[in-house]
This record gives C-alpha cells, structure tokens and sequence, in this order.
C-alpha cells in the first residue's frame, strides 16, 4: 500500500462506487439503482478531485480498498457542484440535499484540516481489516501528522470503526426526510 505518482482512477472510482452502494445517506440521494452506478462516480470525481490532483489517493494492491485526502485550505467549485447536484439528483430532494451540505460545512474544523473525503472497501472485501489498515497508512503518509483531520459519514454503523482510529463526533446534519451526516474529527493524528 503506498500513495504513488500513478493511480489508476477508473479503479478507484470502481472500489468507492461499490463501497456506498449502500450507504444511506447516497442512495437516499440515488434510489434509482441506474441513476447511482451512472451519476454517484461523478460526485467522487468532483469530492475527490483534490485527492487525485495532489496525489493524495491511497489504494491497496488489489484496488479492494481506497482512501482520498483533501489537503488543508481546500476549496471545492460551488457552482459546479450546484450543477451537479441539479442534473443528477431528484428535484425534491434538492433543497434538503444542499441544507445538508450548508450544515456540514458549519460542522467542519474552522483552523486548517485534513478531509478524508472518501474511504471505501470493496463489499467482498469488507469486515477483512482493509480499511483501517489503509486509512491509518494514509494517514500517516499524506504527512498529517498533527493536523487535525476531519470526516464526514451517513452510516452509524462507521461511528464505532472511526472512533477506533481515535476520530470523535463533533456533530451531525439532517434536513427533512434525509438521513443524518455524522462530522468527525481527529486532532490527535499521531
């Protein structure tokens, strides 16, 4: 497992789209089993553009399991994203969708942070160990030492694993009929 200057990214995409097929918070926002495989990669490139732009992609050998960093001081495009969100996801859900994003974004640490933006492990490959080996190998090769890191999840049953790897709850986001975001942070990476 090593962050390198190639990453195979259609790889990577493949790992994490499987990796939320069941996620409740992303198929809340994708019921539509064609409109998830089709649209979800495209919010992983969006999210995860700053982890495959700086080289902040970690996959294991197998491609079974991917982490993605933003780096401190990131700045996702809004307006871009808003065109995202309006092409591909349901109108009704829309507004609850972006009340969700506006209150993740209070959640988030207001001193410079690491995001781990994406970590996912391949559902054949799950309940193996992988992802905390490869978020704890990330972690320490992205060079965070320090800095606190910060993470967003829908899925409850993710509180327990990220607390083992020393993260806590800060927070959560709801809106409507969408299910609850949890903010995590780390401030202790060492």
């Amino acid at each position: 497992m090593n962050l390198s200057d190639t990453v195979n990214v259609d790889k990577a995409l493949a790992t994490l789209t499987l990796a939320f097929i069941a996620d409740p918070f992303t198929r809340w926002a994708f019921p539509d089993a064609q409109s998830y495989i089709t649209n979800y990669p495209n919010f992983i490139r969006y999210f995860g553009s700053p982890a495959f732009d700086n080289k902040l992609v970690l996959q294991d050998e197998g491609g079974g399991a991917v982490a993605l960093w933003s780096p401190p001081n990131t700045i996702h495009d809004e307006e871009k994203l808003g065109e995202l969100i309006v092409e591909t996801m349901q109108e009704v859900k829309i507004q609850e969708i972006v009340s969700v994003g506006e209150q993740l974004s209070e959640l988030k640490p207001k001193d410079p942070h690491w995001h781990l933006t994406f970590l996912g492990v391949d559902p054949a490959k799950q309940g193996s160990g992988l992802g905390g080996k490869i978020l704890s190998k990330s972690m320490t090769q992205c060079g965070i030492d320090g800095t606190p890191a910060y993470l967003e999840t829908a899925n409850p049953s993710n509180l327990p694993f990220y607390e083992r790897q020393g993260f806590r709850l800060i927070g959560e986001a709801q809106s409507g009929s969408s299910p609850i975001f949890y903010g995590m942070v780390r401030c202790d990476s060492t």
